[in-house]
């Protein structure tokens, strides 16, 4: 393989007719562009560039939520509506949901259910509901009906005994997975989005409120803004120190962003901001995730130059030989050093906007962890439903054994350890409150 030779600058031989003088001239500007020094500042730090442009738009991009499978509450919802229609005609009374007009799930002030107002008043909320829902059924069933009326009286009541307890195992698993929803799509979503945003903007609120000082550790100069412990308040604070010098005019983040006022007082609002992210190459479209977050730290890390001295202060993003990053001749860098120095010898961890983005990751691995248990709660609830349109279907067909029971859980065996002394004295109260009723309108006859 041949090596290419060093260019060389050659005379120019003139001659003297008109077309002979133009191509002299132009061969002689192309040999003064040949021999351009090759220490040439515009681009030098491309590669940073490009990195500091994917962290900056992170925070104009969508985070990966994850996709959930929200049947679950309406697979609660249905068993304690088939809960309540297998129930007796006495209790679905109570709830006065024959009226529609009139309909209300305030606790009544009178008649039987007033009288066990100590008792029930906290749980009529969560028998309300299915109740006027099992009422709707009866009066309108829906076409098609999956749940058609039972008309064996043996077989409705051998019903509800499952259906009790299927209904009260539902309602607990759709607790937990309610609130793994809310941690994913409201909590958990809003934390990571909120760390990203001040990762990237610092203090600022948004890309409408680029004050330097919000987003910069130091807003006096660049020599304060861009050195020690003022370094890494902000992604966009250290993108402006890699771009922009101690002179009007850099360009080693490209032609299209020239750093303006690096000597002196900073001038950096939405205009410059737009400057510089314009020189950015279109945003990456799809949605941030955990792993991607992830590997843009590594990718820092392994971008930085380390040199080791006594202190370990020299540690620099972007072109520099003496790794001061003043902002003069290539020293258009940034400088991490003082946050390396630190006696916790944490590196990188220590820089501000990274411990941003590190809390944005364990947000969005919580996410991801609280999808997979929401997958298991909906997947119990799933198999809960079959249970009951077994039994169901059993008892249509006048196939479902009067002592039947749902099949034995640790919940709901549980459950029903728990509630049997509850039902039975729900039952007595309600027996007498109904007696104690007929008693009153008889002897107001």
């Amino acid at each position: 393989m041949l090596a290419h030779a060093p260019a060389k600058c050659h005379n120019v031989v003139y001659k003297p007719d008109s077309r002979s003088r133009e191509i002299v001239f132009f061969v002689f500007f192309l040999s003064l562009a040949t021999c351009r020094p090759a220490n040439t500042a515009a681009g030098d730090n491309a590669k940073e560039h490009n990195l500091m442009c994917r962290l900056t738009q992170m925070a104009g991009r969508q985070l990966a939520i994850p996709e959930l499978d929200t049947s679950a509450n309406t697979i609660a919802s249905n068993l304690n509506e088939l809960n309540a229609s297998t129930s007796g005609l006495d209790w679905l009374s109570l709830f006065k949901v024959e009226d529609e007009t009139k309909r209300s799930p305030e606790f009544p002030k009178n008649g039987p259910a007033a009288q066990n107002k100590a008792d029930w008043e906290a749980r009529w909320p969560a028998w309300y509901a299915p109740a006027a829902a099992a009422h709707d059924r009866l009066k309108k069933a829906p076409k098609p009906n999956p749940y058609p009326l039972i008309k064996d009286d043996g077989q409705k009541q051998a019903l509800h005994s499952i259906t009790e307890q299927l209904a009260a195992v539902a309602d607990e698993l759709n607790t937990k997975a309610l609130l793994l929803q809310k941690q994913i799509q409201t909590t958990n979503a809003a934390e990571a989005a909120a760390a990203i945003k001040a990762a990237v903007f610092g203090q600022a609120t948004s890309a409408d409120d680029p004050a330097a000082a919000k987003f910069l550790g130091a807003a006096t100069n660049r020599a304060t803004a861009c050195a020690g412990a003022a370094i890494g308040k902000s992604i966009l604070g250290d993108f402006y120190c890699l771009c922009t010098g101690s002179t009007n005019g850099a360009t080693e983040c490209g032609s299209g962003y020239a750093g303006t006022n690096g000597g002196g007082k900073i001038t950096f609002g939405k205009t410059e901001l737009t400057d510089l992210m314009n020189t950015c190459i279109k945003p990456d479209e799809r949605e941030i995730t955990a792993s991607e977050i992830a590997a843009t730290i590594a990718e820092f890390s392994s971008a930085l130059s380390r040199t080791n001295d006594a202190n370990g202060k020299k540690v620099t993003l972007g072109k520099t030989t003496a790794h001061t990053c003043g902002g003069g001749l290539n020293e258009i860098c940034v400088s991490y050093g003082e946050h390396f120095a630190k006696q916790s010898k944490k590196g990188i961890e220590e820089i501000p906007w990274v411990r941003h983005l590190r809390a944005a990751e364990k947000k969005l691995q919580a996410m991801e962890r609280a999808a997979t248990q929401h997958a298991a709660l909906t997947a119990q609830l799933l198999a809960l439903k079959r249970q009951m349109d077994v039994a169901y279907a059993a008892a249509l067909q006048i196939r479902l054994q009067t002592n039947q029971k749902a099949a034995e859980s640790p919940k709901a065996a549980q459950h029903e350890s728990h509630t049997t002394h509850k039902k039975q004295q729900d039952a007595k109260l309600l027996d007498a409150a109904m007696m104690k009723t007929k008693r009153n309108a008889k002897t107001n006859q």
